[in-house]
């Protein structure tokens, strides 16, 4: 599942009530383990799901974020790493670059206006499995949402990257 959440054009707002239905309706189909979140806009969100039975995890991006994208770069590097050869997903990879500090890794736009809400999404995603003992290579898959991401327990076919060089030729600064 690739999810994402564009701003209304009128309000620029996005509608939370509209993506907490969705996380709590994906939730009961079973077939995720956890939402992984960014608290800085969905905490609120979160402590309801929470309050309903989901279980949330908080992924701090000042902490976790070097860690996720340096583990992420990791994986793909290994050819590791499946997901769905989803078109928007593809697209905020192309626009993503790395920017190394010391030995890690952050995820960071190519160029000013380019889009990487999701690769970033999908760092957290595996970051998250990881750290909750999951093998997200073969029985796990991860689904990604712009502020939110949630994890399947069921693997459908994927794509496989080969490694990182293949999906974007992302440069040192």
């Amino acid at each position: 599942d690739v999810e994402f959440f564009e701003p209304d054009e009128n309000t620029g707002e996005i509608d939370y009530a509209d993506l907490e239905d969705l996380l709590f309706r994906k939730w009961q189909t079973g077939k995720y383990s956890v939402f992984a979140y960014d608290p800085y806009q969905t905490v609120s969100m979160m402590q309801r799901l929470r309050a309903r039975g989901v279980r949330t995890v908080e992924f701090t991006q000042r902490n976790m974020r070097l860690k996720a994208d340096s583990y992420i770069r990791q994986i793909m590097n290994e050819n590791k790493l499946r997901h769905p050869d989803h078109y928007m997903l593809n697209e905020h990879v192309y626009g993503a670059m790395l920017k190394y500090s010391g030995n890690e890794v952050r995820i960071v736009k190519a160029t000013k206006n380019a889009k990487i809400d999701l690769i970033v999404a999908l760092s957290m995603a595996v970051w998250v499995l990881k750290e909750n003992g999951t093998n997200v290579y073969t029985q796990y898959s991860t689904a990604v949402c712009t502020h939110s991401l949630y994890v399947p327990q069921t693997a459908p076919q994927f794509n496989v990257y080969n490694n990182l060089s293949q999906l974007n030729p992302w440069k040192k600064d």
